[in-house]
């Protein structure tokens, strides 16, 4: 009989044991492989925002397209549960990157806008076959809207759009334009309900878009094919005809009208003006889509007559002077559009006048040659008469040395107040030189102008002052400064 060795028995045990492990091994690995049960795991959840201050949880699963839709926003930015729909949707990032800014313009219909204006801001482009179009995020303001219009199409407005979450996170953005755009249209008829003819009707209460434009426009008139004027160094403008705006109208014989481009949902207020006497009403709110709308114009008390005189410091007549009634028609970011209805020139004794005033806010303009431009409120509780009219007048002089040894190499002119004032040197061709100083060269200064309010001579040598002297300037002869 053979007998075994005790130890034979764990030898045994041990191989099993090592054999089974190795299996154990094998099926983890195979289960890797294959990956877990779907049925088994919980995703976590992530979140994509809906609406300002809210957020929404979504399983974390692949999307069937590379974009998620977000909420549309609405101005201004949105703090409400609810964003109103159909004026402007945005998207997730689709790789957009920080430097550009892109997105698509669609209708209504998801088909692609093309040919539809976006701007943001002054900056404007055009959308390609696609519906696409690009900015650079650099020049994009914090305030900045971004408005996309087609004409017939209502317009479509992102806000603030640089605090969008659809701008700070990189993402295209996807704009709707909400359907066809709704207009007003009826009559403007006087109490008795004669026609308004010669009347100028516009779009008073609208969607404002910043200045873009001057005179300013609405987003409502770019929606209508208003032109766009690009706001240049004059703030000023008085067009003497109305200038590439649809909803700016001249009311004709029949006394119709119609203002077109604007926004589902919303109401507009009209504002009409007689184009020389300067009457101005407006309507009452009145809803986007409304026809055969009857604009009454209720007349104001009128002025029978605005007169007065022009006049320099010392109480002469100032002959000549253009004097214009004139009403701010818009006013935008420190730019003014005006609409002047009369205009005269003061007469030899500085006179003049103006008849068939309304008592309405008004304002009257001086300019001309030799007298420095003055606005002057007419508000409508002043009668308008007897205006005495106080203008700065432009004087010439030239400074020349009298053996005071000053060694001055510029000078200044100074108010009252020594606050500097604008010197103006006249070169060849109609040019002329501007600044707060002038040059000395062998102790004479070149023929120079400054208004009449000037009151000291400061004489510098470097950034020196080496003297200062009393002025007392006149209209005319060239006053000559020592």
């Amino acid at each position: 009989m053979r007998c075994y060795h005790s130890t034979v028995i764990p030898s045994l045990r041990w191989r099993i044991a090592a054999a089974a492990a190795v299996l154990g091994l094998l099926a983890a690995v195979l289960l890797q492989l294959q990956g877990p049960d779907p049925q088994l795991v919980s995703p976590a959840p992530t979140t994509v925002e809906r609406s300002a201050g809210h957020t929404t949880p979504v399983e974390a699963t692949a999307p069937e397209t590379s974009t998620w839709a977000r909420e549309p926003v609405e101005a201004p930015l949105p703090t409400d549960d609810t964003a109103a729909p159909g004026h402007a949707a945005a998207s997730v990032p689709t790789g957009n990157g920080r430097n550009r800014l892109t997105g698509h313009v669609l209708l209504d219909t998801r088909i692609p806008a093309v040919d539809a204006t976006v701007r943001i801001g002054r900056s404007t482009t055009t959308t390609d076959a696609t519906g696409a179009f690009g900015f650079s995020r650099k020049g994009i303001g914090e305030n900045d809207a971004l408005i996309a219009t087609l004409q017939g199409y209502e317009p479509a407005v992102i806000p603030y759009l640089a605090r969008t979450p659809a701008f700070l996170d990189g993402s295209e953005l996807e704009v709707v334009l909400p359907g066809p755009a709704c207009g007003i249209d009826g009559w403007l008829v006087d109490s008795s309900g004669a026609p308004c003819q010669g009347w100028r009707l516009e779009l008073f209460g609208g969607t404002d878009c910043g200045v873009i434009s001057h005179p300013n426009l609405l987003v409502e008139d770019l929606a209508a094919g208003a032109t766009v004027i690009s706001p240049t160094g004059n703030q000023q403008w008085d067009p003497p005809t109305p200038i590439g705006n649809p909803n700016l109208r001249t009311i004709g014989a029949d006394g119709t009208f119609r203002i077109g481009g604007l926004r589902r949902g919303h109401e507009y207020v009209l504002r009409a003006w007689h184009v020389r006497s300067l009457q101005t009403v407006f309507s009452r709110p009145v809803p986007a889509g409304t026809s055969n709308y009857v604009f009454v114009a209720e007349l104001a008390p009128s002025r029978d007559r605005v007169w007065g005189h022009t006049v320099d410091k010392f109480g002469a007549a100032i002959a000549g002077v253009r004097v214009r009634l004139t009403m701010r028609e818009h006013q935008a970011g420190g730019w003014v559009s005006y609409q002047t209805g009369q205009q005269v020139s003061s007469a030899a004794d500085g006179s003049f006048a103006f008849t068939d005033v309304p008592r309405q806010d008004l304002l009257l303009r001086f300019d001309g040659n030799g007298v420095e431009g003055l606005h002057r409120e007419l508000r409508a509780a002043d009668d308008g008469t007897d205006l005495r009219v106080q203008l700065a007048c432009s004087c010439r002089f030239r400074y020349e040395d009298s053996s005071r040894g000053t060694k001055a190499t510029t000078l200044r002119m100074l108010d009252r107040d020594e606050r500097p004032l604008h010197i103006i040197r006249r070169l060849e061709a109609g040019r002329t030189l501007g600044s707060t100083s002038a040059a000395i060269e062998d102790g004479r200064s070149p023929e120079l102008e400054v208004n009449d309010t000037a009151t000291w001579l400061e004489l510098r040598a470097g950034r020196e002052v080496v003297a200062k002297i009393p002025v007392r300037l006149e209209r005319g002869n060239v006053n000559v400064l020592r």
